[in-house]
């Protein structure tokens, strides 16, 4: 009889030690899958102060500045931690004109104009196959005002807007000529 009551006692506490595993397990596994931020999307009418793409915040006080809209990422506790552009996210029509080839480039980060030809690179678009354009020859952005910019890469034969060199971030509009190398031209539709 005593044997059976200790037998009984050892299952009870092993079962009792098995219950206690498995809500720690249960615990931390909740805790790792907890994200480190949350996504909230929202629209500033006062404006957010932007530099990169993050948004600057000091003890939870927004300095307002410009009209944004786009996904603030913040931490559990409530603190900014970025935004996420991708809501900004334009399409920018470009004509290669030696063949009338139209290219859709999607902006919502830096898109590298090249020649190779990349499948699985969102942020890349091959615009030709010529010898004289760069591998990553040039780059095109959206500046928080809207604007669509353009940057030389330190290519070889260099970019050019409306024939002119460009050697600093330059605006690009509907109807100016992109010109990477010597033969290849896009106009911005």
């Amino acid at each position: 009889m005593n044997s059976t009551i200790i037998l009984i006692a050892a299952l009870a506490a092993l079962v009792a030690v098995l219950l206690v595993l498995i809500i720690v397990l249960i615990i931390v596994r909740t805790r790792a899958s907890i994200p480190k931020y949350r996504k909230t999307d929202v629209g500033f009418n006062g404006g957010v102060d932007v530099n990169n793409g993050m948004v600057s915040s000091s003890h939870n006080q927004l300095q307002l500045a410009d009209k944004i809209k786009g996904t603030i990422l913040l931490t559990i506790d409530g603190e900014i931690a970025g935004v996420n552009p991708a809501n900004n996210m334009c399409t920018l029509s470009l004509l290669r004109i030696a063949d009338n080839a139209i290219f859709n480039v999607n902006i919502a980060d830096r898109v590298v104009l090249g020649r190779i030809q990349l499948t699985d690179a969102a942020n890349y678009c091959c615009v030709t196959t010529l010898s004289d354009v760069s591998k990553y020859h040039c780059c095109l952005w959206r500046r928080g005002d809207g604007v669509i910019m353009i940057c030389d890469n330190n290519s070889t034969n260099h970019t050019f807007v409306n024939e002119n060199i460009i050697e600093k971030d330059t605006e690009i509009h509907t109807g100016d000529v992109i010109r990477l190398g010597a033969r290849c031209r896009l106009k911005v539709l």
